[in-house]
């Protein structure tokens, strides 16, 4: 992410767009580390080689602070959907704050949870199945997906 103002003749748009999309996954890994192992190196920089001998753990409030404000970045980076086929599958601003949703639940914070749960909720391009005989369909596609790779 140091090197990303050195892409030339790009539009800044998709750059930005890119960047949110980079940020959200960051924060994704990140949020798996703290899950597993607490304390974890917190690198958001480029390190040279002696540097990278000098890391140390972060504490996990630290990470889990790291994580929030991240992906609450990146959604303001991204768009609410896309309407082109090719872009099938990417990042939005409902996946930042899903995932942001389920971070912050691991990490014990619920307030932040449920706020994250809410924007996506509020968002007109998503929704819950009406019933669950719906659900339990096997040819009924979903509302929509926040992270789908495949199409059905």
């Amino acid at each position: 992410m140091d090197n990303i103002g050195n892409v030339q003749n790009a539009d800044a748009a998709i750059i930005n767009r890119y960047t949110g999309e980079v940020r959200v996954l960051r924060a994704y890994y990140y949020s798996r580390l703290a899950m597993l192992y607490g304390d974890v190196p917190l690198v958001t920089t480029t390190l040279s080689l002696p540097e990278s001998k000098a890391v140390t753990r972060e504490p996990v409030s630290n990470v889990w602070d790291f994580i929030s404000k991240e992906l609450t970045e990146a959604a303001a980076q991204l768009p609410n959907a896309y309407t082109a086929a090719t872009d099938k599958g990417r990042v939005t601003k409902a996946t930042a704050f899903a995932v942001k949703a389920r971070a912050m639940l691991h990490a014990g914070r619920f307030q932040e949870a449920a706020d994250a749960a809410s924007l996506v909720m509020a968002m007109p391009e998503y929704g819950l199945y009406p019933t669950y005989k719906s659900l339990s369909r096997q040819r009924q596609k979903a509302i929509k997906k926040l992270f789908s790779m495949f199409s059905s």
